[in-house]
């Protein structure tokens, strides 16, 4: 093919000693050179280079199933020819550039960008079944040929819909996941051509990946055909899982294109729809609150428990809450022996990795990215599962309370309930020295009395140890029978107080927020973040106190489990329990 192409050769010992004797007979001459199949990583390259007599390899590393390529972290090329060419007409960062090819083979059908026409094309191109079984029961070696337009045998017969010739060309073992010149694959050019069961056999029995994007657009094969309008490529797309809210690089989903190009049901259908439930679970993979050290160190000590080695380990995962961005998690993987760390991130109702689809769910995330790599180093193989959580300490070994402690009997007779300014005014609350004569009940009062909820408990030592006088082995706190607010959230709930008898009642009195004054935090988790605060009740010393508030968007999803627990903690009296004294609206 001359010295204008890239040759390779095979991945010999002497493929160092070939590029010196090259550059021995070529005297003096920098950039010589020579690509080799990579010796230690299958799929790579190696170029060897002579440069003031010494010869210099850069590794050239495969991205994904495609014929894209790079050597180290330098541009990433599609086509092992469009490589070399990128690298003779400059150094573009090497250490010469390539000036003269040592002659071998013409470079692997699978990392090229073009060829020629063949047989196989001409056959499929006529739709011969025939020609095309024979030509592959022969043995037929250039099967993932690529023609003038850097299509495959495989891009003809998918774009023309000639499903019995693909199939025998899937069956053959003949390439599903491959670009042509224009950046296609042959699922986008089913969508395009609105053919419904060759886009299923190619997903079904090519095992085609429908996140392959067409690289100057970043669209999917369903981006394709939500633009047409091809409604039922789209029910197939969605049927076998394909996410139907992927982004283009101008994050324009597929209903955004069927809407702009005027498609209404093709809309109504992509806004509409809602996934199969993901057969994963959190308890599976979530690990809370972990930093990026513990992370990984999760992963390799469930590697070498479980004997995970090598390959065998690309894919090990767990997810995280993130540390550094509130609201935000962190999915935690290996991928040959690296760990790497993806942020997920939340917009409005959706979460998605960098330019990946929005997803319902962390569970749909996973179950996704479990399916297909979409732009991860490797798909998701294995979870890591969390330890398990101790178990709590049963009611009937908390000691019962006998007499309070001399410090809080000022406090015997008050609750602590504070409430938003804009819910009630400060004159309002100033002038409320009784409970008012009804409660309100409708679900709306709720929802705002719930809003930014938070509750407080008492640092003071005395709140620590909760019992002066030492207590027999049979004194134990008994719950309520009748305490059905321990277990269950009303309604119509208003604000949650102790009487002096330490039991929880419902009262319509309500604090100023003034009372409250906020410090710094003391910790940050998941749901919600610890503040150092002071609470100073009217007529009475202040004290320190700590508060424990709700993150704003979970709110609506966690309020009843956050009341329950502040219900059960006021309710509480152990001198080895933190004292919870109230709760702030």
């Amino acid at each position: 093919m001359g010295n204008k192409q890239a040759q390779c050769h095979r991945p010999l010992p002497t493929g160092r000693l070939a590029a010196l004797q090259a550059g021995r007979k070529r005297k003096g001459e920098d950039g010589v050179f020579l690509v080799r199949e990579s010796n230690t990583s299958p799929g790579d390259y190696v170029l060897s280079v002579l440069h003031q007599g010494e010869v210099v390899h850069y590794q050239i590393r495969r991205h994904g199933e495609d014929a894209f390529f790079s050597i180290e972290e330098h541009t990433t090329v599609h086509g092992l020819d469009t490589l070399i060419q990128h690298y003779r007409g400059d150094s573009n960062g090497l250490v010469t550039r390539l000036s003269v090819v040592c002659k071998g083979q013409p470079p692997p059908h699978e990392s090229r960008t073009q060829g020629t026409t063949n047989l196989l094309h001409r056959a499929t191109e006529a739709g011969d079944f025939n020609v095309v079984s024979q030509l592959l029961a022969c043995g037929y070696r250039n099967r993932d040929a690529k023609n003038q337009d850097g299509q495959t045998a495989v891009h003809i017969a998918a774009r023309s819909g000639r499903d019995s010739i693909l199939a025998k060309l899937i069956e053959s073992g003949a390439t599903v996941n491959v670009r042509d010149s224009f950046g296609y694959t042959p699922l986008h050019y089913t969508c395009q051509n609105n053919l419904p069961s060759t886009t299923e056999l190619l997903i079904t029995k090519g095992n085609a990946n429908y996140q392959m994007r067409h690289a100057p657009t970043g669209k999917v094969p369903l981006h394709d055909a939500a633009q047409r309008g091809h409604i039922e490529c789209i029910k197939v797309l969605l049927k076998l899982k394909a996410p139907a809210h992927a982004r283009t690089l101008a994050h324009d989903t597929p209903a955004d294109l069927a809407k702009h190009y005027g498609h209404t049901e093709c809309y109504q259908l992509l806004k509409n729809h809602q996934p199969e439930v993901p057969k994963t679970s959190k308890k599976l993979w979530y690990h809370g609150t972990l930093n990026r050290e513990e992370a990984v160190k999760t992963l390799e000590e469930y590697c070498k428990h479980h004997k995970v080695e090598g390959k065998a380990s690309d894919g090990v995962f767990l997810v995280r809450y993130s540390e550094r961005h509130t609201g935000a998690y962190v999915l935690t993987m290996l991928s040959e022996n690296t760990p790497y760390n993806f942020i997920i991130r939340k917009e409005a109702n959706w979460l998605f990795i960098d330019d990946g689809p929005y997803l319902e769910s962390l569970e749909r995330l996973i179950e996704h990215y479990s399916t297909v790599p979409d732009g991860l180093p490797t798909r998701l193989t294995t979870a890591v599962p969390p330890k398990p959580k101790p178990p709590l300490p049963e009611f009937s070994t908390m000691p019962r309370t006998k007499k309070l402690a001399s410090s809080r009997a000022a406090m015997s007779n008050q609750s602590l309930s504070l409430v938003k300014h804009d819910i009630l005014s400060d004159k309002q609350m100033s002038a409320q020295t009784s409970p008012p004569t009804s409660i309100q009940s409708n679900n709306n009062m709720f929802e705002l009395l719930t809003r930014n909820l938070s509750f407080s408990s008492d640092f003071n030592n005395d709140s620590i140890n909760n019992n002066e006088d030492p207590l027999d082995d049979n004194d134990t706190y008994k719950v309520p029978a009748n305490n059905s607010a321990v277990v269950t959230l009303a309604e119509n709930y208003n604000e949650i107080s102790i009487n002096s008898d330490g039991q929880l009642s419902t009262l319509q009195e309500f604090i100023p927020m003034s009372e409250l004054t906020l410090g710094a935090v003391l910790g940050e988790g998941e749901f919600g973040s610890v503040l150092r605060a002071t609470y100073s009740p009217a007529d009475q010393p202040a004290q320190p106190v700590a508060v424990k508030t709700l993150h704003m968007q979970h709110t609506d999803t966690n309020k009843k489990e956050f009341l329950s627990e502040a219900k059960v903690m006021m309710s509480v009296r152990h001198r080895c329990i933190v004292r919870l004294i109230g709760v702030s609206l």
